[in-house]
């Protein structure tokens, strides 16, 4: 059998690698004012989790910069959904996280001043991660199935195009609905009427 010091210098080198592993994944950015960390964890798609920091009327806030929200609603799930089971899951994980919700699409925690931003930060990540896992259980609705009759109407008129188009932007990557490589070239977002704060949200955007 090992001995206990032995077992205690491979937990330490475990946790050194580790804290090392987390060190050299979240990359952070600048844009405008506000900090953008790309973390080294993804969502169910494969695009990482960014978080920002903001302020907001003169605090400073941990987002996810409304991130969860959008990829769920093109997910077919609408956090705002008058679902009764739904509401009860949502507020518990954001509860049990003490993370809020900024006007209805961004996840939030704010940094008072005796709170440890790493612990912070964990529970944001933490939330962030168990929304996005309502993707498994969701069935496709009205959103996702707009997509689909775009992309079929597309196909119809023997229109070129790439769906799930990934751009690289400067701190972080913007994806659309579809690409197509006319003379002209489009980036298309599809809208649907379904829920307006998204749909007017990314009309802004």
């Amino acid at each position: 059998e090992e001995c206990p010091m032995a077992m205690a210098n491979e937990c330490n080198a475990i946790v050194g690698q580790y804290v090392e592993w987390m060190s050299r994944n979240f990359i952070p950015n600048k844009t405008g004012d506000n900090c953008v960390l790309r973390t080294p964890y993804k969502r169910p798609d494969g695009d990482y989790i960014e978080v920002r920091l903001v302020n907001k009327g003169g605090k400073l806030y941990l987002t996810d910069g409304g991130g969860t929200y959008d990829y769920l609603f093109l997910s077919g799930i609408d956090l705002l959904s008058p679902s009764k089971g739904r509401e009860i899951l949502i507020r518990s994980i954001l509860t049990a996280n003490d993370v809020t919700l900024f006007d209805d699409t961004e996840l939030a925690v704010e940094l008072r001043d005796n709170i440890n931003i790493g612990l912070a930060l964990s529970r944001l990540i933490r939330a962030i991660n168990s929304l996005q896992s309502l993707v498994y259980a969701s069935r496709p609705t009205g959103v996702r199935f707009f997509r689909e009759k775009v992309e079929d109407f597309f196909i119809e008129k023997q229109v070129p195009y790439e769906a799930n188009y990934v751009v690289k932007g400067k701190t972080s990557d913007h994806r659309f609905d579809f690409y197509v490589p006319a003379r002209q070239l489009y980036l298309v977002r599809t809208l649907s009427t379904d829920n307006p704060t998204w749909a007017t949200r990314i009309a802004k955007e």
